[in-house]
């Protein structure tokens, strides 16, 4: 193959819950209507957009062309689910969000699916892997964490994720419940505009007053940020211990990730400086939006961040 052309081979011997042979015309059938999904509340086009041509070979062999070299293509297939071509050309978001355009080829099929309720699974007999343990699987969708620990100690399910941190420590102590954790791929950062080269609206001095200019487009002040948040801190006291400190966008065990990368320092003391060195010596104010993490901890978290601010000069107002 030249360097624009990826050849796949596929398994051979998968096949859909509706019975019907996984082939290449799956996958071309997949990548071309990613793009085109109407009204997709979160498209997967970043996707698939590197793929400008499909050539099925043969029933298992397909081969993607991309307008120019790009290695990345096999880790971002990653997250496109393949669907059977028999769904015809133009499947509404709704049969899948129903459940009746719910096809694949994994270890159980999905027989019933009440939304916000829960989800019917059945073993798939014809799966080419290893044979699943339980016959039937009931997936039940409980948001609330107290209700979710409740349920799982009363008995009403078998087991449960996205364990509460606050209730880690119960759990962990609990002799009828075995508590199994790894590191996730999820990451909570602060993300910081930089879109506006003059004043930002949502940035002033410590007393109010306009700024000329941004200053977080000043590499000096994002370190001072960095460094004067408490990362140690923010893991043993607001996720009590469910975390670890983060410092690179890539989790430890993916691609990419470098492993010797020295942790970034808790330094007040050198945040301080870095803001006086950029012209603030006197710290700077701040709105963030309070909307950017979705989880059980985020007030605490952002209580956190407001003292680590406070502490190396930087005063952060959070916006519900």
């Amino acid at each position: 193959m030249d360097p624009q052309t990826w050849e796949l081979k596929l398994r051979q011997g998968v096949k859909w819950h509706n019975g019907a042979d996984f082939t290449a015309a799956d996958v071309a059938y997949t990548i071309t209507r990613v793009p085109t999904v109407p009204n997709s509340p979160g498209s997967f086009a970043i996707y698939t957009k590197a793929v400008v041509a499909t050539e099925i070979v043969d029933a298992h062999t397909i081969r993607l062309k991309t307008a120019s070299v790009y290695p990345l293509l096999p880790i971002d297939l990653t997250q496109v689910a393949m669907l059977p071509q028999s769904l015809g050309p133009n499947p509404l978001t709704e049969e899948f969000n129903s459940g009746k355009n719910a096809i694949g080829t994994g270890p159980y099929r999905l027989t019933s699916y009440r939304p916000g309720d829960r989800a019917e699974l059945v073993r798939n007999d014809g799966y080419w892997g290893k044979k699943p343990h339980w016959a039937n699987v009931s997936v039940r969708m409980i948001p609330n964490d107290g209700a979710r620990t409740a349920s799982l100690l009363a008995g009403d399910v078998a087991f449960m994720e996205f364990v509460p941190t606050s209730d880690v420590a119960r759990l962990r102590a609990d002799k009828r419940v075995a508590l199994a954790e790894t590191d996730s791929l999820r990451l909570v950062f602060l993300w910081l505009d930089r879109s506006h080269a003059g004043a930002h609206p949502l940035i002033t001095g410590p007393n109010g007053e306009v700024l000329a200019t941004n200053p977080l487009n000043d590499l000096r002040v994002r370190q001072a940020l960095s460094m004067g948040i408490n990362r140690a801190a923010i893991v043993e006291r607001v996720m009590e211990g469910a975390a670890i400190p983060a410092n690179q966008f890539l989790a430890p065990g993916v691609t990419g990730h470098v492993d010797d990368l020295p942790p970034i320092p808790y330094d007040v003391a050198r945040a301080k400086q870095l803001l006086a060195d950029a012209g603030y010596p006197r710290g700077s104010a701040s709105c963030w939006p309070g909307r950017m993490i979705a989880m059980s901890t985020t007030a605490r978290l952002f209580r956190r961040l407001a003292r680590c601010g406070r502490a190396s000069g930087w005063k952060p107002r959070w916006m519900a």
